[in-house]
């Protein structure tokens, strides 16, 4: 009985968490190789501080420096 607890609280967890994770961009959201995903992240949603960003694509290595936010753009500037 305490194993099906525990597998019911797992469950029950990603079920809350689930949909909270998987709205959050992140920039290893499945970038063609041509493409650069970019993602910029900002202290406020008047996007006047910038806080922190994640890439990936063009065939390099995903990276990013700073704070993820829920102020945030989405683009997709070229590979050079």
């Amino acid at each position: 009985m305490t194993t099906l607890w525990r597998l019911g609280t797992v469950g029950l967890a990603a079920i809350l968490v689930g949909p909270l994770v998987a709205s959050h961009p992140t920039a290893s959201a499945a970038a063609a190789a041509d493409t650069r995903f970019l993602v910029t992240y900002f202290a406020t949603p008047h996007k006047s501080q910038l806080t922190g960003q994640r890439w990936s694509g063009c065939g390099e290595p995903d990276g990013g420096w700073g704070n993820t936010s829920a102020h945030f753009t989405i683009s997709h500037p070229p590979c050079a």
